[in-house]
């Protein structure tokens, strides 16, 4: 990605974000048409180089989770920007949610969301208007 970005930002980061959404065509197409523009504006050349220098240069080797914490990973099996294969060693306390079909968002997958909330026991999560916020995300 750094040598996309280096050669030109816009290409670079509207590549990044094609590959956040692997998997979720719907949801990066409305990403496209309302959010990145924004988004690729947000930052300097200068800053997207330090910050893709400061990942390359402080890996993430290992996960340490507090004694009864409950933890689960939400991962895409699709995700081209952290793959299943790069991720950090962690103690034998966390769960992984592996999401089929889904990119580096997949919390932005349908029914992933209340799998998670469910996972946690949280209560369902309602817009202003008490509509289900799941909704939005859903294709």
């Amino acid at each position: 990605m750094k040598a996309a970005v280096e050669r030109d930002k816009r290409l670079g980061l509207r590549l990044f974000y094609r590959d956040c959404f692997k998997g979720q065509e719907s949801l990066y197409r409305r990403f496209k048409d309302g959010l990145e523009r924004n988004y690729i504006e947000s930052f300097t050349k200068k800053e997207l180089l330090e910050g893709l220098d400061f990942l390359e240069n402080n890996p993430v080797e290992e996960i340490s989770v507090p004694e009864g914490l409950r933890t689960t990973l939400v991962h895409g099996t699709l995700d081209r920007i952290a793959p299943i294969e790069d991720i950090p060693k962690v103690t034998s306390r966390v769960k992984y949610m592996f999401v089929e079909g889904c990119g580096h968002l997949p919390f932005l997958c349908k029914d992933v969301l209340t799998q998670i909330m469910q996972l946690a026991s949280l209560p369902k999560m309602r817009g202003a208007k008490g509509e289900d916020v799941l909704r939005y995300f859903e294709p």
